[in-house]
C-alpha cells in the first residue's frame, strides 16, 4: 500500500538481462546462480582489496565446485561495480565462510540467494556492512539459513542492524539446539517468527492502532469493519486499500506497520488518514458497476485507445506520437457485460501504470471529500503535512513516470508538494494541479478519477516495451513466466523494489487477497490434471474465482506456519454437456416426504406474554406461586402462536482425491462398476432434495491437493445459488491428487462464518486418512486437520465427519473430530441413504 510503495518509489533499479540463449533454465550454475548480477560494467577497475576478497572466494568455492568459482570469478566485476568495494569485498567474506563449513550441498543456492540480497541492501553500505557482520557467525555454521536471514533483512528495510542482530540471537538462544525449529524461525516459517520479528521493527503495528480505528471507521460510516493487513505485492499497488464487502462484512486493508515517523502518535494520525480514505470510498462513492457515468468513462477511455486519432484531441503533435508508439500492436480487450472500474483500467496498454495512477487520484478525490465532510480529518492533514513532506525522499535524478507518481501522492494526501520540489518541478507540478482539479471539485465520483487517470496517463512518455503479438493476451504472458508489456521502467520505478530483492520467502505466498482486485482483474482458465470427462473427449476446465492463503499446524514446531497453503476456489467455466449423474429417483422421492414431516410448521406457540391468545395453565399456577412468597407477580401467563423458522448453515465437503475412484464392493456384473465418487455424489443429489424441502440454507464443495500451493476447492453450489446446478457440476468431477484436508476444512469454515446463522454445520466426506505429497508423515497431516476442525468448533461451526470406507479407524476419527462427531459407513454404496438421515440426527 502507502509506505512500502511510496518510501522507496526512487529506488534505482537493477538491471537484469535475459538468460543466454539456448541455455536450459535449470542449468547449474550460470542460470541458477548469477544471471541476477550479470549487467554491464565488466571492465570496471577493481581495488587491491577486492581482487584479495575474490582470490580468496575463488579458491574456497573451487575445493566444492570449479564450475562455479569460474562463473563467479567472470561475474565478480560486474557485481563490484553495482555493489561498491567495500560491500563486496564483505560479501567475498561471507562467500569465503559458507564455502568452508560443512555444509556445501547448495552452495550455488547460498551464493545466489547472497548475491540477491547484498544487491538489494547495498544503497545503504552502513547498513549492508553491519548486517554482514551479523550474519557472518550463522554463514560459517549454517550457511544455507545464513543467506535466508541476509534475505529477511532485504526484505525489511526499516531492519537496522542492531535490530537484526536482536532478532538473531532471540531466534538461536530459542531454537539453536534444534536444526528444524531454527530454520523455520530464520525463515520466518512459524508465527513466533513473525511476532518476534514484528517487536524488533519499529513504528506502530496495525493489531495495536486497529481497536481505535474500527470505533474511528465505525464514527464514520456507521458500518462495522475488519482490518486485514495488506501483503506486500498489494502494498506495491494500492494507496490506501480498498474496501471490499464479503457478505454482511466490510473488510479495509491496511498497513500490517506505520513507521514513517519516530513518534507513535504520528504514525497513528497516518493510519486514521488511511483509514479514512477506505470509509471515504464507501461515503462518496466507489466502483458502482455499470452506473451511465463509468460507462461514459469506459467509452471515453475505449475510444481514445481504438482511435487514438479521435482521441487525442486537444494534445500537440509531440504527445500524439509519443501516444500511437505507445500503443503500437495494441489490441483492446472485448467489450465486458458488465463495466467496473478494472475493465476501464484494462483498456490502457500499461495497465499497471494505470492503476497507480488511479489509486492516487482515487485517494486524492475521496481524501478531498473527506476533508470537506469532518474538521478531524482536515486537522490531521495539517498536522501531518509538514513532517510528512520532510519524511519524503528527494526526487533528484527520478525518471519523469515515477516523479509524477511522487507529486501525485504529494498533493493527493496533504495537498502540497513542498516548497523545495515546488521550485524544482514547477510546471509539472502545475500541470498535474490542473489535471487534478476535477477530481477535487465537490460531487467529483470514481468516472472523474478515471478519467483525469487518462489524461495524466497519455501526458507520460511511453514505455520501452517489446512489439505485442497480436493473438497473446497479457495474461496468458504473465502465467507462462514472460514479461508483458506493462514490465517497463516507468511502470518498474513505481514499484515498492527491484526484482532482483523479490525473493519469496518459504511460507510466504503470492498475493491471495480472495477475489483479484479490481484493477486488472482477469480469472485465471485452470485445467485439473485428470479431470476430465471419463465418458468423452471433451475437457472440463475449472475456472479460478479466488486464492486464499491459510496457516497450518505443525505439531513438530507447536506453531502454525503462517500463509502455508494456498486454497484456489474453482467454478465451472461452462456446464459440459455430459447429463446428468445416475441417481435412485425412488430414493429421493422417500426422502422428500420423510423431511417434509419433520419440517417444522408454519406456526407455533411461544410463552409466556403478557397479550396473547390463550391461557397457559403452568404460568398462571407459577403466578400464583409468586404472589403468595413476594409483593410482585408476572402477568406473563398468555401464549401466541408465531411464524417459525430454522436458521441452519450447512457445508458439504466432499473429498474427490485419486482413492474416490476406486470401485465399490458388490456392484452387479451387468452394470458398470461404479466408484466411490459416484456413491458421493448420488449422496449429495439425496441430501440436496431433501435440504430443499426442508428449507436449510445449504452449500456443497468438494476437494483435492497437489502439495501446498494447489488446495483446490470445487464450487458445486454456492449458499446464494439454486440447487439445480448441482447435477452437472457435479458430473464434471473426476477423481485426482492428493487430500490436504486441514486447508479445506479451514477455507470450508471461513465460507461457513460468511452466513449469518444461528447453527452452521461442516459435513465432511472422505474415504480415507488426510495425505499429501508434502504433508508429512500421518501424524503431521492428522495433528493439522484436528487443529483446523478444532478451530472451526472454536468459532461456533459445528464440524461433523462422514468416514467411507478405509477411514474405520476409530481411534483415529476420535482424534479428529471428537467422540460422537462422526459416522463409520462400512459401504459407500448406502451413503446416499445414510447422509441425509446423519443430517437429521446432527442438525437438529
Amino acid at each position: 500500500m502507502l509506505f512500502r510503495t511510496w518510501s522507496r518509489l526512487l529506488r534505482p533499479r537493477q538491471t537484469v538481462p535475459p538468460a543466454p540463449a539456448g541455455q536450459p533454465p535449470d542449468s547449474a550454475p550460470s542460470d541458477s546462480m548469477l544471471s541476477a548480477v550479470s549487467s554491464a560494467g565488466l571492465g570496471a577497475t577493481l581495488g587491491a582489496a577486492a581482487m584479495a576478497a575474490l582470490e580468496r572466494t575463488r579458491s574456497a568455492l573451487e575445493r566444492s565446485s570449479p564450475q562455479l568459482a569460474a562463473e563467479f570469478s567472470t561475474r565478480f566485476p560486474s557485481l563490484a561495480a553495482q555493489l561498491g568495494e567495500p560491500v563486496v569485498v564483505g560479501l567475498c567474506h561471507l562467500l569465503e565462510q559458507a564455502a568452508a563449513s560443512r555444509h556445501t550441498a547448495r552452495l550455488a543456492d547460498i551464493v545466489r540467494e547472497t548475491c540477491q540480497s547484498a544487491l538489494a541492501l547495498s544503497e545503504d553500505e552502513p547498513r549492508c556492512q553491519g548486517l554482514f557482520q551479523s550474519a557472518a557467525p550463522l554463514y560459517a555454521s549454517v550457511p544455507l539459513l545464513g543467506a535466508a536471514a541476509l534475505r529477511v533483512a532485504a526484505q525489511h528495510p526499516e531492519l537496522t542492524p542492531e535490530r537484526f542482530h536482536a532478532w538473531l540471537s532471540c531466534g538461536l538462544e530459542r531454537h539453536g539446539a534444534d536444526a528444524s525449529r531454527l530454520a523455520a524461525f530464520i525463515r520466518l516459517e512459524t508465527t513466533q517468527a513473525r511476532e518476534t520479528l514484528e517487536s524488533c521493527l519499529p513504528g506502530l503495528p496495525l493489531g495495536e492502532a486497529a481497536p481505535t480505528l474500527r470505533h474511528y471507521l465505525r464514527a464514520l460510516t456507521g458500518h462495522h469493519f475488519q482490518l486485514v493487513a495488506a501483503t506486500p505485492v498489494a502494498d506495491t499497488v494500492e494507496v490506501g486499500g480498498r474496501v471490499t464487502v464479503d457478505g454482511p462484512a466490510r473488510h479495509l486493508a491496511l498497513p500490517r506497520r506505520v513507521a514513517v515517523f519516530d513518534e507513535r502518535e504520528r504514525n497513528f494520525v497516518l493510519y486514521k488518514l488511511l483509514a479514512a480514505q477506505g470509509a471515504g470510498r464507501l461515503l462518496f462513492g466507489g466502483d458502482v458497476a455499470d452506473s451511465p457515468a463509468l460507462r461514459a468513462a469506459y467509452e471515453t477511455t475505449r475510444a481514445f485507445f481504438a482511435d487514438l486519432g479521435a482521441g487525442a484531441g486537444g494534445l500537440s503533435h509531440v504527445d500524439f506520437a509519443l501516444i500511437r508508439e505507445r500503443a503500437v500492436e495494441y489490441v483492446l480487450p472485448p467489450r465486458p457485460e458488465t463495466i467496473t472500474v478494472g475493465a476501464t483500467l484494462a483498456l490502457f496498454p500499461d495497465a499497471e501504470m494505470a492503476t497507480v495512477l488511479f489509486d492516487v487520484i482515487e485517494m486524492a478525490r475521496v481524501l478531498r471529500g473527506m476533508r470537506r465532510a469532518y474538521r478531524g480529518v482536515a486537522r490531521d492533514t495539517e498536522t501531518l503535512a509538514e513532517p510528512l513532506l520532510a519524511s519524503r525522499r528527494s526526487l533528484a535524478g527520478a525518471p519523469l513516470g515515477a516523479a509524477a507518481v511522487e507529486l501525485l501522492f504529494r498533493l493527493a494526501l496533504v495537498g502540497q508538494v513542498g516548497p523545495a520540489v515546488q521550485a524544482e518541478y514547477a510546471a509539472l507540478t502545475h500541470t498535474l494541479t490542473e489535471a487534478l482539479s476535477p477530481c477535487l471539485a465537490e460531487g467529483a465520483t470514481v468516472a472523474d478519477s478515471l478519467r483525469v487517470t487518462l489524461d495524466i496517463y497519455r501526458l507520460l512518455p511511453p514505455p520501452t516495451q517489446r512489439r505485442w503479438q497480436p493473438d497473446t493476451r497479457p495474461d496468458e504472458e504473465t502465467l507462462s513466466g514472460r514479461h508483458t508489456p506493462s514490465d517497463t521502467s516507468a511502470t518498474a520505478a513505481a514499484r515498492s523494489s527491484s526484482a532482483l530483492v523479490s525473493i519469496p520467502m518459504q511460507g510466504e505466498q503470492p498475493p491471495a487477497e480472495g477475489t483479484a482486485s479490481d484493477a486488472g482483474e482477469r480469472p485465471v482458465v485452470t485445467p485439473m490434471p485428470d479431470e476430465t470427462d471419463h465418458n468423452g473427449p471433451t475437457p472440463v476446465v475449472w475456472q479460478a474465482a479466488e486464492v486464499q492463503p491459510y496457516p497450518e499446524w505443525d505439531v513438530r514446531l507447536g506453531d502454525y506456519r503462517p500463509n502455508w497453503c494456498r486454497v484456489a476456489t474453482l467454478r465451472l467455466a461452462q456446464a459440459p454437456a455430459l447429463g446428468s449423474p445416475p441417481c435412485d429417483e425412488a430414493a429421493v422421492r422417500r426422502l422428500r416426504r420423510a423431511f417434509e414431516r419433520w419440517q417444522p410448521s408454519d406456526l407455533a406457540w411461544v410463552r409466556p406474554t403478557t397479550d396473547g391468545q390463550e391461557l397457559v395453565v403452568e404460568a398462571l399456577i407459577e403466578r400464583h406461586v409468586e404472589r403468595r412468597t413476594q409483593p410482585w407477580a408476572s402477568d406473563a401467563v398468555y401464549a401466541v402462536r408465531q411464524r417459525t423458522t430454522r436458521s441452519v448453515a450447512a457445508l458439504l465437503l466432499l473429498d474427490v482425491s485419486r482413492s474416490t475412484g476406486e470401485h465399490l464392493a458388490g456392484g452387479s456384473r451387468d452394470a458398470s462398476p461404479r466408484r466411490v465418487l459416484d456413491g458421493e455424489i448420488e449422496s449429495v443429489r439425496c441430501l440436496a432434495a431433501a435440504l430443499e424441502q426442508l428449507g436449510d440454507r445449504f452449500a456443497v464443495y468438494a476437494f483435492n491437493s497437489q502439495g501446498r500451493q494447489s488446495v483446490r476447492c470445487f464450487q458445486l453450489k454456492a449458499f446464494v445459488e439454486p440447487a439445480h446446478c448441482l447435477p452437472s457440476r457435479l458430473a464434471a468431477l473426476a477423481p485426482a491428487a492428493n487430500t490436504r484436508l486441514g486447508a479445506a476444512v479451514r477455507h470450508a469454515t471461513q465460507l461457513l462464518l460468511r452466513e449469518a446463522a444461528r447453527s452452521r454445520l461442516l459435513l465432511v466426506v472422505t474415504d480415507g486418512l488426510p495425505q499429501d505429497s508434502d504433508y508429512g508423515d500421518v501424524t503431521y497431516a492428522v495433528a493439522d486437520t484436528a487443529q483446523a476442525l478444532a478451530e472451526a468448533q472454536a468459532v461456533g461451526v459445528k464440524p461433523l465427519g462422514v468416514a467411507l470406507e478405509a477411514g474405520q479407524d476409530e481411534a483415529l476419527l476420535d482424534i479428529l473430530f471428537g467422540r460422537g462427531r462422526y459416522a463409520r459407513i462400512r459401504e459407500a454404496a448406502h451413503l446416499p441413504e445414510a447422509l441425509p438421515r446423519l443430517y437429521r440426527r446432527w442438525a437438529r
